[in-house]
């Protein structure tokens, strides 16, 4: 048996909503309710292997805010899972993810409209280091609450013997949130303004 009905206004705002939903925080997507079809920017910090099982298939993402504070798990599920994921550490944004409370945890669950696009926008920076991580061919340092990497040489730039020193500061460039030029600014030009 099959029903027929009339015509009815289809509002064409909410078609768009979810077929491509508006891009949010990674904070606002902690606070939203469970099955909200979202978009989430943020770093990608981890990306787990295939986790398959007899029944299943997935890959977990960690999405990092632009700001550091806060990460949200991402899960691609079935033939989500075979994405092709972009590298650790760079800008993405996962489209048309469904928020997700499983026993108190606020995770990003995959759909078939589920895709995942790398930023690499060019942005400037500029502001005092606030902290680094040295590591062997990479690191990261914050600079204005951004968590950004950076290559060996050109922290080297900046702290020349690999140690961190206080007030310095810095201006420079990143694509996505990888730092492309840096340089160092007066220090004491700073502390000159400041006691003005």
């Amino acid at each position: 048996m099959v029903f027929q009905c009339g015509k009815f206004q289809l509002d064409q705002g909410k078609i768009n909503d979810f077929l491509r939903p508006p891009t949010q925080t990674i904070e606002d997507i902690l606070a939203s309710p469970q099955k909200r079809n979202v978009s989430c920017r943020g770093i990608l910090r981890k990306i787990s292997d295939i986790i398959e099982s007899p029944t299943s298939k997935r890959r977990e993402l960690t999405l990092e805010s632009l700001e550091g504070r806060s990460s949200v798990v991402c899960k691609l599920w079935g033939d989500q899972a075979d994405l092709l994921v972009p590298a650790a550490d760079t800008i993405i944004t996962a489209v048309c993810v469904q928020v997700s409370n499983w026993k108190g945890n606020i995770s990003l669950n995959s759909s078939v409209l589920t895709s995942l696009q790398e930023t690499d926008e060019e942005s400037g920076f500029e502001g005092e280091v606030e902290a680094v991580e040295i590591l062997e061919s990479f690191s990261y340092i914050i600079v204005a609450d951004k968590t950004l990497k950076i290559s060996a040489e050109l922290l080297l730039t900046v702290f020349p013997n690999n140690e961190f020193l206080e007030g310095m500061r810095v201006l420079g460039k990143c694509r996505g949130a990888t730092v492309a030029e840096i340089k160092v600014l007066n220090p004491k030009k700073k502390k000159k303004e400041n006691q003005m």
